[in-house]
């Protein structure tokens, strides 16, 4: 199975939020925390069950919460990820 990418957590992002090239998304935004992009815990939730249902990965609360950053979902996602 490929990588899950920067890109690839661009559009869940997207699905998300609605936010359809939004310009926030579009920077350099992996190592920006969640709350410096305005986004809540509640979205962070919201993603991770997106990412959950479609990877079938699970992600336990107390990961998601240690997740702050969209690198912290790639790494997470892609280290759990069949080679």
């Amino acid at each position: 199975m490929p990588k899950y990418t920067l890109e690839d957590f661009r559009a869940t992002l997207r699905d998300c939020t609605g936010l359809d090239g939004h310009s926030d998304l579009e920077g350099d935004i992996i190592d920006t925390e969640f709350t410096d992009l305005g986004f809540d815990s509640l979205l962070v939730y919201e993603i991770a069950t997106k990412l959950q249902d479609e990877y079938k990965v699970a992600i336990p609360d107390d990961a998601i919460d240690d997740l702050k950053t969209p690198r912290g979902f790639i790494d997470y996602l892609n280290e759990r990820l069949p080679a």
